[in-house]
């Protein structure tokens, strides 16, 4: 379990589950996520904004708000900070440690909260078993 001053990188189906809301998220990440919040300590990854936008124009997901719209008010919402793609994280996610899968959204994501020293808030059991190796901090956000 993180530290309760933990910086949380949100994986982007959680930062999609709590601008939206869900019941994905166990009540007692909600509170954990609530305290991150209210201390400006949550961030998402510049490939997330891009991955939503993807999910959108394939119509995985369905907003009730145009997107820019959608990505404005959740940044605002959840006090959440903007980690730009950099050229130490776009190394890094070529080389990641052990095995992990090819998916570049993922490579990315994971590689930001490497290089950013973040926890990465996520349900993926991939990203969860590579943070078992003690290759990025992990907390499981369901």
């Amino acid at each position: 379990m993180p530290h309760n001053e933990e910086l949380f990188l949100l994986d982007t189906h959680v930062w999609i589950w709590l601008a939206e809301g869900s019941k994905n998220i166990s009540m007692k990440n909600q509170a954990v996520f609530r305290q991150a919040i209210l201390r400006d300590s949550v961030y998402v990854a510049a490939i997330s904004v891009w991955e939503i936008s993807m999910l959108v124009a394939k119509q995985r997901i369905i907003l009730d708000m145009p997107l820019p719209e959608w990505v404005n008010k959740s940044f605002e919402a959840l006090r959440l900070k903007l980690i730009p793609l950099s050229p130490q994280i776009s190394i890094d996610s070529c080389f990641l440690p052990g095995t992990f899968h090819g998916d570049p959204a993922d490579r990315m994501i994971v590689s930001t909260a490497r290089v950013e020293n973040l926890c990465l808030a996520t349900k993926d059991q991939n990203i969860i078993a590579f943070g078992r190796g003690h290759h990025v901090k992990v907390m499981a956000a369901s």
